[in-house]
């Protein structure tokens, strides 16, 4: 027969493996919780860094691409479903005195006839903006991009601790919780990227610099 001492002995080694795995378990977690956010964080300073040390050419071709992304936005968010007036209204609203009617949109071949008329947009307007001071264009760019995208992943940051903490509480529901932050911060970033896009657009062609 065990002595009771030895029982004892047993009973702390038993408890001792299972609060190492639980913390071990947990550390594994956690990692991956962070792992997640890490990806996120090296596109995002990658980005970050190509617009802070490009060319001034580089960091207007980004922008001048932020823009024909927007447009496919504004199209694929509105021409299907709401018709070519109000698809048009929104397209103005971030390219003022684009060269595209209603016809066009309402025609063949209008992806293409609408980034041609926002490309022509972005060259009208840098040129613009280098009548007033050679570098003007780029470096207005530049500080639009990369303001937004510093605000925007701050905020990125604060949503994905709300949602870490929400996708805790989902373990309780069956549901893994790695998996739900993982789906939740793919759409959270997806949209950063869409705001960063479509912030620096509309930031740029509304920027009037002082005479």
């Amino acid at each position: 027969m065990a002595s009771p001492g030895w029982q004892v002995e047993r009973v702390v080694q038993e408890t001792q493996g299972r609060v190492e795995r639980y913390y071990y378990e947990l550390r594994q977690r956690l990692f991956e919780f962070d792992e997640v956010l890490a990806v996120q964080r090296e596109e995002t300073y990658a980005r970050r860094g190509a617009v802070l040390r490009g060319t001034p050419q580089q960091v207007i071709d980004v922008l001048s691409e932020f823009a024909q992304q927007t447009a496919r936005d504004i199209l694929d968010a509105n021409l299907p479903s709401k018709g070519a007036a109000t698809t048009l209204s929104k397209l103005v609203q971030f390219f003022p005195e684009l060269a595209v009617t209603e016809a066009v949109l309402e025609g063949d071949g209008v992806e293409a006839a609408v980034l041609a008329a926002v490309s022509s947009a972005v060259q009208a307007k840098v040129t613009v903006l280098e009548a007033v001071k050679p570098g003007l264009a780029a470096e207005a760019a530049r500080f639009i991009i990369l303001t937004q995208e510093d605000t925007l992943w701050k905020a990125h940051m604060k949503y994905m601790s709300f949602v870490k903490e929400w996708a805790g509480l989902k373990i309780y529901a069956g549901t893994d919780p790695i998996t739900v932050y993982r789906e939740e911060g793919l759409n959270l970033y997806d949209s950063l990227k869409t705001q960063l896009r479509q912030n620096s657009a509309f930031s740029f062609f509304q920027y009037q610099p002082r005479k």
